[in-house]
């Protein structure tokens, strides 16, 4: 099944549209609508485990045609676990600033549910977390990875100075930090995806972050099990995990001071 977001359609095989927008869903009830969503699923019908090859088709449906942002939300959760580790990547939600997020099945874009500027926050365990976290593109590239160039960038800075300065590599860590939230604070849709998702909800000891850290690492290793060992520059399980550490520590740490400066502007105002 394939689907819709704001642009242009293109042809997946013969006249079958990357699209499935709420016409696409109520058109197979046709038997052309019928016949384009089994040639759609025949194409990516390998990525699944074949014991969920129905619960896959179901969740498709749901991810094109739900009215809600959570059900959405669920059905993407649901075909992370139905789907091959290896073809998970295929699996994406897109967040773009200025526009409302869309999910993409390999180059099928679907677009966001009707609901999503007055969703409601998402309730999700650690496990799915570390999926949807890895479900993310941000102005089209993986949001880790990005966050891990953004590390190898503040890396280069200090790079000529790490064998006379003995703090280099707190230095190096305060600049990646300052850097990856100056990221954060150019992408508010981004900030607020992530918020949706349960980011912001990191405890004062870290433990949550570390937590979310080891999971997105377990999960990357399933993902990429051919990944070279040692390679520093590769986007190792072990780097990925710190990324999403850091990602959380940042977006927990904005959500309050933003919290903070809305209760003194409150304050202020109530006292005039």
């Amino acid at each position: 099944m394939a689907v819709s977001a704001a642009g242009t359609s293109i042809n997946l095989i013969g006249n079958i549209p990357r699209r499935l927008d709420a016409d696409t869903i109520r058109a197979c009830a046709s038997d052309v609508g019928k016949s384009e969503l089994k040639l759609l699923w025949e194409r990516i019908k390998d990525w699944f485990f074949g014991t969920h090859t129905v619960a896959a088709q179901n969740a498709i449906h749901t991810l094109a045609s739900a009215t809600s942002t959570s059900a959405r939300m669920e059905a993407l959760l649901d075909l992370t676990r139905y789907i091959e580790p290896s073809h998970r990547d295929k699996l994406q939600w897109c967040i773009g600033e200025g526009e409302d997020p869309y999910f993409k099945i390999g180059d099928c874009v679907i677009p966001a549910a009707p609901d999503w500027s007055a969703r409601l926050p998402m309730h999700v365990n650690i496990v799915d977390m570390a999926q949807l976290l890895l479900c993310i593109r941000h102005n089209d590239a993986p949001l880790l990875s990005t966050f891990r160039q953004i590390e190898q960038d503040s890396l280069a800075m200090f790079a000529p100075r790490t064998s006379t300065l003995g703090d280099a590599d707190e230095d190096t860590t305060s600049v990646n930090l300052d850097m990856a939230g100056q990221y954060l604070r150019t992408a508010p849709s981004l900030v607020a995806a992530l918020e949706y998702i349960g980011l912001h909800g990191n405890d004062t000891r870290n433990d949550t972050s570390l937590r979310l850290g080891l999971q997105v690492a377990e999960e990357w290793r399933a993902r990429h099990p051919h990944d070279a060992p040692g390679d520093p520059n590769a986007d190792t399980d072990v780097a990925m995990g710190y990324m999403a550490q850091d990602v959380m520590i940042l977006v927990t740490d904005m959500f309050h001071e933003r919290r903070e400066a809305n209760q003194r502007q409150s304050g202020t105002s109530g006292m005039r």
